[in-house]
């Protein structure tokens, strides 16, 4: 049996000592790199969750509107938002997005979509359950992953020390830059809650407003004389500007390039646009809203307003009950409340320092009423016109 010589061993064990070192210094090479490429994949996803972050605060600005709008009316709602997920939230705003941006960015957007989520709220705080089950779940794996202890022999070996630095500059890295360098530094998706957000009503703006109103003026001009007497063609338009210039620009583009339709419909209805006629028809488009009117002239069923009887001052009528309702009737009651308990129908809305002037009918459209509402939407008080 042979042994090794002194010699031997000595060299075998500088052979093993300058391969071990060799290894330690291609993965210091190696490590020195990847915290390199690491660093500037981190530069580049912060820049990707900065441009991410604002679109969320954006998302939360909405919802946040919504909450604040609603928190008088529908306190019960209000407080179920509240206490919603961040991320729940950012998903819900997102959802709305479209409407405020279509809409308008107000108070009045708010309320109505804030409305119209009682009726989708089981959606929404399902979504909210899912979405912090799935955190709690994220949470126990990120548990698990951090009891796990590196081997006290990995230290003596340069190719595992190298993997346990390279590891280390992993672990310095975010869960939301991970996320940004995963998807090549891309805007991630924005979610939204589907079957939440009703459809968008689309407002024309003043400029739009502006031109429909001046166009409507060569198309009422295009209608056969035959069935409009130019002695009635001035009038006819001041009918049509009104229905346009009173709309708030709550009028589809569709209905605002068809006045010449809507005329017509009218003079069908054996309406003559004389000057008393004139004058009811856009008073009454002031009293209850140009969607209320144009609805029922689409239908063919628009009626001329009767004109008040003179009131003989030896013949007081008795006085209705319902056309005035004073400061206590009505006080503790916010403008929906109001609309449903008297089944009245909502017309124009004019703001004012305040708060707004709500111009309302009844059921049978006999009576129409001025409700005066604050910046919350709580009535102060309702005048008969």
């Amino acid at each position: 049996m042979g042994f090794l010589s002194t010699g031997m061993v000595i060299g075998l064990e500088e052979g093993f000592r300058t391969k071990q070192e060799e290894i330690a210094d291609r993965q210091n090479q190696l490590t020195k790199d990847y915290r390199n490429e690491v660093k500037a994949s981190i530069i580049k996803a912060n820049d990707t969750i900065r441009t991410d972050r604002k679109k969320d605060d954006e998302a939360i600005r909405v919802s946040q509107g919504i909450i604040s709008a609603i928190s008088e009316d529908l306190p019960g709602l209000a407080n179920k938002l509240k206490g919603l997920d961040q991320d729940t939230l950012i998903e819900l705003g997102n959802s709305y997005l479209p409407n405020v941006r279509i809409q308008g960015d107000n108070i009045r957007t708010y309320k109505d979509l804030g409305n119209s989520l009682e009726k989708t709220i089981g959606t929404v705080l399902s979504r909210d359950k899912q979405i912090r089950e799935t955190k709690a779940k994220a949470a126990e794996m990120k548990t698990v992953e951090e009891q796990t202890q590196e081997s006290f022999l990995d230290m003596f070996s340069p190719t595992k020390q190298g993997q346990s630095d390279r590891a280390r500059i992993d672990r310095g890295v975010t869960k939301e830059q991970r996320e940004a360098i995963e998807r090549g530094f891309a805007p991630k998706e924005r979610r939204i809650i589907e079957g939440v957000a009703p459809q968008a009503k689309e407002r024309l703006s003043p400029s739009e407003l502006y031109r429909f109103s001046k166009d409507s003026d060569s198309a009422v001009e295009r209608i056969d004389k035959e069935k409009l007497p130019t002695k009635e063609m001035r009038n006819a338009q001041d009918v049509a500007k009104t229905l346009i210039d009173l709309s708030e620009g709550e009028i589809s583009r569709s209905d605002a390039s068809s006045m010449d339709v809507y005329i017509e419909k009218l003079i069908d209805q054996n309406i003559k646009f004389t000057p008393e006629n004139t004058r009811k028809i856009r008073e009454d488009i002031r009293d209850r809203g140009t969607n209320t009117v144009l609805s029922e002239i689409k239908e063919g069923n628009y009626k001329l307003p009767d004109t008040k009887p003179e009131v003989k001052s030896n013949n007081t009528p008795k006085k209705d009950d319902t056309e005035d309702t004073d400061d206590t009737t009505v006080k503790g009651l916010n403008l929906k409340e109001l609309l449903e308990k008297e089944g009245l129908t909502k017309g124009r809305t004019v703001e004012k320092k305040d708060g707004f002037i709500v111009t309302v009918t009844n059921k049978d459209k006999t009576k129409i009423f001025d409700v005066h509402v604050d910046k919350e939407f709580n009535v102060t008080k309702k005048v008969s016109k």
